[in-house]
């Protein structure tokens, strides 16, 4: 057997496992035109570069290519109040409260549409190879984990890096100088105004874990059963968690290996400009 032919055989054996396909879930259930931007990047890369993702989302893309599936939760926009202009007139606490009692509200609508059931037929026949979940809201549909026999997880935001990922990843997160995202602060802050992002990070993690989480799983439980653990748990046993942020614009933050800045992921080479006429 001459030796080139054994050299390529075994190349070929060494490096196959890096050219397989992966199925991939991606559970994209808030609705937000400006996240669906973010988001879509990603999942189109990877369909382009040969995965087959399954999209589940409110938000439709043309001509997305054969390997990119679409679950469609029908009517997610008509569903949820567009109109933001009252959360304008309410304090940062208040606010904290409306977003979980917002997501809350939208949790019920998308477990009971007919995308979810739909998605939750697939388990009887399909495996998937890894999910990729939004972490900004809407927990509850991290009972899909659970529903398809719990494969690596990733969690992406498109919100900046909040609070809670830091929290489900060990990331320092100190509000000494790293604002709140809805406060106008930047990471030199007066002692007053590190008191106050101080009460309202605590106000945060206190309201979002012993309030809006425990909602969150016991919507999970009534469609996905009571044997799934704590919905919770699945935010502290991911593999990575991508956030939008990017050192160049946000405020300096310390990093653990499972957080991953990818800022400007959405971004695309510019384009020349087009030739102006001379009058």
């Amino acid at each position: 057997m001459k030796p080139c032919f054994i050299i390529t055989v075994t190349l070929i054996g060494l490096y196959i496992q890096h050219v397989g396909t992966a199925n991939i879930l991606a559970l994209l259930q808030i609705p937000s035109p400006s996240h669906h931007i973010w988001n879509r990047s990603l999942m189109l890369k990877l369909a382009e570069r040969g995965h087959n993702v399954t999209v589940f989302s409110g938000d439709i893309e043309k001509n997305p290519g054969p390997s990119y599936r679409q679950i469609i939760i029908e009517n997610l926009y008509e569903d949820t109040n567009t109109n933001y202009t009252w959360f304008s007139d309410l304090n940062v606490y208040q606010g904290v409260l409306e977003v979980f009692v917002w997501c809350e509200n939208m949790c019920w609508k998308v477990l009971s549409s007919k995308a979810a059931k739909k998605l939750s037929s697939l388990a009887n026949t399909e495996k998937f190879d890894l999910i990729i979940v939004d972490l900004t809201g809407m927990e509850c549909v991290l009972g899909y984990i659970h529903k398809f026999g719990s494969p690596p997880v990733i969690g992406i935001t498109a919100y900046s890096h909040p609070v809670w990922t830091s929290y489900a990843t060990g990331n320092p997160h100190n509000p000494a100088y790293f604002p709140e995202i809805t406060l106008p602060f930047s990471n030199r802050m007066t002692f007053i105004k590190r008191l106050q992002n101080f009460m309202l990070h605590v106000f945060t993690i206190i309201s979002r874990n012993y309030y809006y989480m425990n909602r969150s799983d016991k919507q999970s439980r009534a469609y996905f059963g009571d044997e799934m653990p704590y919905v919770g748990s699945y935010e502290r046993n991911m593999s990575i968690i991508m956030v939008n942020t990017h050192f160049s614009f946000d405020h300096p933050q310390p990093h653990v290996p499972a957080i991953i800045p990818v800022g400007g992921l959405h971004l695309k080479p510019a384009q020349d400009l087009p030739q102006v006429r001379n009058y």
